[in-house]
């Protein structure tokens, strides 16, 4: 359930659009607060509902995936799920939600916690990946987690690790996501 993060996502063979400000989902599922000049890519994943690249992707990598995924959360309020989740999602809980990653090994985690945003928790990880296909090549990942009754929402953003503090300014650890 949770670690489709990483890796997935719903078709949507959109053409290259540049946003700026507020996107909004066209079945009303999200809302997306896209960076200037941030364009829309077709998915590769049935679960993966938006992709956005950074228009510096070519020298950074700059992309983040917005996925949709099914859980076994129904029938729980807000609250049930927060209190339930707080003490699962943890450094150990992301260990082995990457694990399951092909694309990425030797990943490291730089950074994990738990805020609170409209009037819910967000999981949050940072994390540094060796790329498998490309020896040498490592990335930075943002990945917020938000877990609502039926269905957990995540937002993992990527970029080449040396280009990360230029996109960093484009990608806050924050999230922009409202489910």
């Amino acid at each position: 359930m949770l670690r489709t993060f990483a890796g997935a996502a719903v078709a949507l063979s959109l053409a290259t659009l540049a946003f700026a400000g507020e996107m909004n989902d066209p079945n009303n599922r999200f809302r997306l607060s896209v960076p200037d000049g941030w364009t829309a890519e077709a998915s590769p994943h049935a679960l993966i509902a938006l992709v956005v690249a950074s228009p510096r992707k070519a020298q950074t990598g700059g992309n983040c995936n917005v996925v949709i995924a099914p859980n076994q959360l129904k029938g729980q309020t807000q609250e049930q799920i927060d209190q339930q989740l707080s003490g699962l999602v943890n450094a150990e809980f992301w260990k082995q939600a990457l694990a399951g990653v092909k694309e990425l090994k030797s990943t490291t985690i730089d950074d994990w916690g738990i805020r609170e945003q409209r009037g819910r928790k967000v999981y949050y990880v940072k994390t540094t990946s060796e790329v498998a296909a490309v020896p040498g090549l490592f990335v930075t990942q943002l990945a917020d987690l938000y877990p609502t009754p039926g269905q957990s929402f995540s937002v993992t953003c990527t970029v080449k690790k040396e280009s990360y503090e230029s996109e960093a300014t484009y990608v806050p650890e924050d999230a922009w996501l409202r489910a």
